[in-house]
C-alpha cells in the first residue's frame, strides 16, 4: 500500500471534516499520521473516529497501546510494523462498533462472505443481511461514515438509482477472519455455512424458488 506525504495525509482530514484544519489540529493530525506511517487506509479510519468526536490525544494513545498489544501477540518476524499498525487501526474501529452497534458490526462481518472487489448496494445487502431496504441503506451509510466502506458510482436497477459501496481488500480479509473467529456471536457459523445461508436468503426472494 503506497504511503502518503504529510500534506496528502492532512488532505484526508480536511476532506473528512469538510474544512481545512486549524494549526493546532494540523500538528495533532501530523503526529497521528506519523504514528500510522502515512498509510491511507489507517488515516481514513482515524479521520472517521476524530470526526465522530474522539479526542486526538486519546486516539493516538489508544493506537500506541493496541500496537504494543499486538506486538506481544506476534511471534512471526516477517510481520512488518506497518501491518501491525493497520491491524491496530482496524481493531480500534471494529471493537467499539461491536460494543456499541453489534448488529451493524455483524453486518460488516457478513461482507466477508462476498468475493473480493465486489460492489454492494442496499438492494444486495438487504438480502445478505435479511433486513429491509431502508435498514440496509442506513447500515451501509453508517459503515461508510466509519470509513469501513468507500463510495462507488450510482447503479441503475429497474429504473431506480442505488448508491454503491466497496470494501477495501484488507478490510474484506478482516471481515472474513472475524466471521470465523466470532462464529459463536454470528449465528455460530463458519464461512462455508455463511455462504449456504446467503444462498438460502437469496432463494427466498426468487419466484417460486427458481433462480
Amino acid at each position: 500500500m503506497p504511503l502518503l506525504l504529510p500534506e496528502q495525509a492532512l488532505q484526508i482530514f480536511d476532506y473528512r471534516f469538510g474544512r481545512p484544519l486549524p494549526e493546532n489540529e494540523r500538528i495533532q493530525a501530523l503526529e497521528l499520521s506519523e504514528e500510522v506511517e502515512y498509510l491511507p487506509l489507517a488515516l481514513d479510519l482515524a479521520s472517521a473516529q476524530i470526526a465522530k468526536g474522539k479526542p486526538w490525544d486519546m486516539l493516538l494513545a489508544s493506537l500506541k497501546r493496541e500496537v504494543a498489544h499486538l506486538e506481544t501477540l506476534e511471534n512471526s518476524p516477517r510481520r512488518r510494523q506497518g501491518e501491525l499498525k493497520l491491524e491496530a487501526s482496524f481493531n480500534l474501529s471494529l471493537t467499539p462498533l461491536r460494543e456499541d452497534f453489534p448488529e451493524v458490526w455483524k453486518s460488516f462481518l457478513w461482507l466477508g462472505v462476498l468475493p473480493d472487489d465486489v460492489v454492494v448496494t442496499a438492494l444486495m445487502t438487504a438480502s445478505i443481511w435479511n433486513i429491509s431496504l431502508s435498514e440496509a441503506a442506513e447500515r451501509l451509510e453508517f459503515l461508510w461514515n466509519d470509513a469501513l466502506l468507500t463510495l462507488g458510482a450510482e447503479h441503475m436497477v429497474d429504473g431506480k438509482k442505488w448508491q454503491s459501496y466497496r470494501i477495501h481488500d484488507l478490510l474484506h480479509d478482516t471481515a472474513q477472519r472475524q466471521l470465523e473467529h466470532h462464529r459463536a456471536l454470528v449465528s455460530e457459523m463458519s464461512l462455508v455455512n455463511a455462504h449456504m445461508m446467503l444462498l438460502k436468503r437469496y432463494r427466498m426472494r426468487t419466484q417460486e424458488g427458481l433462480w
